[in-house]
């Protein structure tokens, strides 16, 4: 009996430990294949991002690299059209390096002309500091054709016109035009945009007019007879009082106002030309 219920606790332990084991096994399995499972998705999610990440790398050097050939071909293949003397000057001081110098002034009178090599703006290059300085100051001149080409056509002496012919009512009548189509050149080109700005640029035409006037009325003082030169001083008196008193006259129109002085100048430099062309005209041979 005692033997019965001894061997039967025996078979029932082993019963007990042996379903322990099964369950045990179980539970390694399920999380061994839980574990796996989640490796797996991780894998697959870093795999899956690595693929879109090379994909959106892909499309965005695609779109990179088409946008760099198209910005190639408009830099390389769009036609140049120049349509306006503004525009040609830009274009112009684009390719010169005189259009980096400020003391450069780059003008055109805007009109269109055209030769064998096509349609063209005249631009002419006027070095201020040598214009102040007693010269012509001018640079030379450049056709700017409508396609984007260009050339030097003249390029003028900054020697002063005296030594460049034998006569004298010629030569200074010559350098009097240029004188007036730098100034015409400057005067379009000017980018005053206030009174003050606009009194400093009358006041500098002033003083070009003025240094003209000096030159030809001491170079006449030294070609013209004792009693000649006394007649051309007394002269030159009564027409220094008439400018300064047309020109207060004309500027009395704004009195009190911050064009009073700006038209004061104005005037006075014009007269200034204009006895200027006077003199070479009625006194030189």
């Amino acid at each position: 009996m005692k033997n019965r219920i001894k061997f039967s606790m025996t078979v029932f332990i082993s019963m007990i430990i042996i379903l322990a084991a099964c369950g045990s096994t179980d539970e390694e399995i399920t999380t061994v294949n839980s574990k796996k499972e989640v490796n797996d998705l991780t894998v697959s999610a870093i795999e899956s991002n690595s693929s879109m990440d090379d994909v959106e790398s892909n499309e965005s050097d695609s779109a990179e690299k088409e946008s760099k050939e198209v910005k190639v071909l408009s830099e390389t293949n769009e036609p140049i059209q120049i349509g306006s003397g503004e525009e040609a000057i830009k274009f112009l001081k684009q390719q010169l390096l005189e259009g980096k110098d400020d003391n450069i002034s780059f003008g055109t009178n805007g009109e269109i002309e055209e030769d064998e090599k096509g349609t063209y703006y005249t631009v002419q290059l006027v070095d201020i500091s040598l214009r102040v300085s007693g010269k012509t100051g001018n640079l030379g001149y450049y056709k700017v054709y409508q396609d984007g080409t260009y050339e030097l056509y003249q390029l003028s002496s900054n020697t002063n016109v005296s030594d460049q012919s034998t006569d004298d009512k010629e030569k200074y009548l010559s350098r009097l035009r240029e004188v007036e189509k730098e100034m015409e050149t400057l005067r379009k080109n000017s980018d005053a945009m206030t009174t003050l700005d606009m009194e400093k640029e009358q006041v500098f035409r002033y003083e070009v007019w003025d240094k003209e006037l000096n030159e030809i009325y001491g170079v006449l003082r030294e070609k013209l007879s004792k009693e000649q030169a006394d007649q051309l001083r007394n002269k030159q008196q009564e027409w220094i009082e008439y400018r300064d008193e047309t020109a207060k006259e004309e500027s009395l129109t704004y009195e009190g106002g911050s064009k009073e002085s700006l038209h004061f100048v104005a005037t006075q430099a014009t007269l200034t030309k204009e006895r200027c062309f006077e003199l070479v005209l009625d006194y030189m041979n």
